[in-house]
């Protein structure tokens, strides 16, 4: 029993958020993303805690969210999947909240330079939320996101998506799901 225990445990790691925003100078926070990076594998070195380490994901909430983006292009070996909520888009700096001066072909080409060759983003998912009603990381960020996303994993214009099956989300809520061709 106790494997089947384990079959459908989550083992979560909440890390504060750190300096993921340094404009296109992203590359001056890898030492964070490093720090994280090595914390997870040795989480996954410690056999007792059994985990699979095709299985790591990483989310944050608005810087947060750069931060785990920043995460998941300088490890795509190690990160299987990321959520992105309200993020300011990766390669932007603090004082760009209202309007990234950074295009979605930019934050692509930071995250692939950020990777340093490493392999992994073929198997990569992201999930990207934004709302747009936020009053301090303008949806522009997540839109900026989508466009790399695009660039970095084929991902389409999919459907729109009813929103109403989620809890919470007000009734005239609007998402669109972007699928990739994988």
């Amino acid at each position: 029993a106790e494997a089947d225990d384990r079959d459908h445990s989550t083992d979560i790691m909440m890390p504060g958020c750190w300096d993921a925003l340094r404009g296109k100078d992203t590359f001056a926070s890898a030492k964070h993303t490093t720090i994280l990076a090595g914390l997870i594998e040795k989480l996954i070195a410690a056999k007792e805690l059994g985990i699979d380490r095709r299985s790591i994901f990483t989310a944050g909430l608005s810087s947060g969210a750069t931060q785990a983006m920043a995460l998941g292009c300088t490890r795509p070996d190690l990160i299987k999947g990321i959520g992105v909520g309200a993020g300011p888009v990766i390669g932007s700096s603090p004082f760009e909240a209202g309007k990234p001066s950074i295009t979605g072909a930019e934050a692509a080409q930071i995250c692939r330079k950020l990777s340093v060759g490493r392999s992994g983003f073929e198997r990569q998912r992201l999930s990207i939320i934004v709302s747009d009603n936020d009053l301090i990381v303008k949806p522009l960020h997540s839109r900026r996101t989508l466009e790399a996303a695009k660039l970095l994993y084929g991902a389409t214009d999919a459907r729109e998506l009813d929103s109403r099956i989620l809890r919470g989300v007000k009734k005239n809520a609007v998402g669109r799901e972007y699928l990739d061709p994988r």
